[in-house]
């Protein structure tokens, strides 16, 4: 047909598919070879940009991608999405066709819209192969694309080890911080529980006191993944357990909060300060109690507390109405979520003060969360069973239990201090509390 003068670059009306492109799709070798000796353009795209190049790559054949080239084919033309042949092949673990075409001269160093370039995707599919290729091509280690993520931690995100390892072999750098998230290659491999990458990294000169742009550090993230072998490698090379977050929180606060007994264990034995308090801390239990209270009991309040409860809530730009906890311990944290193994850890091993001057006790956080063993436990350690809350009328821990009708921490609380008795100021809120739920 071509000898009697059939249109070699034909397109199909509905798909607008040129006819190379169709001869590649249906893997027609002989049909593909007539129209390159036919003189068809080897650079007309069909549907989503592509070129016959990116669809020999796509069906990995390395022998087509030969004869194209020979023919002026674009090897860095971009279809949808910026995409090239190369990203293609990647994309596809065609592995030859990898090698191929960067033998061929194509662009290892590009991105496509979404900052994803050959390099990055490898590292993203955990492809050591093609990793390889490119990074011996000279593709560049530590370009990030617009989403502010390099290769290096795709490749954490993979899991993959080996890929890891031969990105800093080839100069990548383990302590950037990407322009977006603000992450660090240790923390998001702490975070993520990847160990072996984990490894790879702090046997590769990773600073374990580098912190993210929440100012965590990967001992502030150790604790929940549960991992100790993660833990064991930050502290073994020194990683500071007094540092905070933005947030005001250490790691044995994060710890206690968690309840990894194992972890406060190890924690308290490098000498982290068990008694190291936070500015404010917002408990979801007293937030609920608190809220209720507003609406229905605003002449009861202390007129100063509530105006320094607002405060404190504008100054710091978190919720209006939620309750902060001044100076709030590892030990308030391991209460408020009912922890008793590190409850008993922070004040045996840490000694950690069970009385506190402001804010919530750690005996009113397990009374308001209804932790009815740690209330047991805090009150044969002497905890304070008058002491106040600084607002709100001062509730006791008894008035917080009854609240948060939390009936055996009322009755522990009743148990520990037979004389106590509800004040006089409290027992309105009590009765149309009950009477409301």
């Amino acid at each position: 047909m071509i000898d009697y003068g059939a249109n070699v670059n034909f397109e199909d009306e509905t798909f607008r598919v040129p006819v190379l492109v169709s001869a590649i799709v249906l893997k027609d070798s002989s049909c593909l070879r007539l129209l390159l000796k036919a003189g068809t353009d080897v650079n007309a795209t069909g549907p989503n940009g592509m070129t016959a190049l990116m669809w020999a790559a796509k069906v990995n054949n390395s022998d087509w991608l030969d004869l194209l080239v020979e023919k002026k084919a674009d090897l860095n033309a971009r279809g949808d999405r910026l995409r090239t042949a190369l990203r293609h092949c990647v994309m596809d673990q065609n592995q030859s066709c990898v090698e191929k075409l960067i033998e061929l001269g194509s662009n290892v160093n590009y991105f496509d819209d979404k900052g994803s370039g050959p390099l990055v995707m490898a590292a993203e599919k955990g492809d050591i192969d093609c990793l390889r290729h490119l990074l011996q091509a000279g593709a560049s280690v530590n370009i990030g694309g617009p989403s502010g993520w390099n290769a290096l931690i795709h490749a954490i995100y993979s899991k993959n080890e080996e890929c890891v390892l031969a990105l800093i072999q080839h100069g990548a750098d383990v302590n950037f911080v990407d322009e977006r998230r603000g992450e660090r290659p240790l923390t998001v491999a702490t975070r993520l529980g990847a160990e072996k990458c984990f490894h790879v990294l702090i046997n590769n000169g990773a600073n374990v006191n580098l912190p993210d742009i929440r100012r965590r550090t990967a001992l502030m993230l150790a604790p929940c993944t549960r991992d100790g072998s993660l833990l064991d490698g930050l502290l073994t090379r020194t990683a500071d357990v007094h540092v905070a977050d933005e947030s005001g929180l250490t790691a044995l606060m994060i710890a206690a909060g968690n309840g990894d007994e194992s972890c406060v264990h190890k924690l308290i034995q490098r000498r982290a300060d068990a008694s190291f308090s936070r500015v404010d801390f917002l408990d979801a239990s007293m937030r609920f109690l608190v809220e209720w209270c507003e609406t229905r009991f605003t002449e009861e309040f202390d007129k100063s507390g509530m105006a320094s409860l607002r405060g404190v809530s504008s100054a710091s730009g978190l919720y209006l109405n939620g309750w902060y906890v001044r100076g709030c311990t590892s030990l308030g944290l391991a209460c408020a979520g009912g922890h008793l193994k590190c409850v008993k850890i922070l004040v045996e091993d840490g000694d950690a003060r069970v009385n506190v001057d402001s804010g919530l006790t750690p005996l009113m956080l397990a009374s308001v969360n209804g932790n009815e063993a740690c209330v047991h436990y805090l009150v044969l350690q002497g905890a304070g069973l008058d002491a106040r809350t600084k607002e709100l009328i001062g509730l006791i821990a008894l008035t917080l239990a009854l609240l948060s009708d939390w009936e055996k921490c009322v009755k522990a609380l009743l148990d520990a201090g037979p004389d106590q008795s509800l004040p006089a100021s409290h027992q309105s809120i009590a009765a149309a509390f009950y009477f409301a739920v």
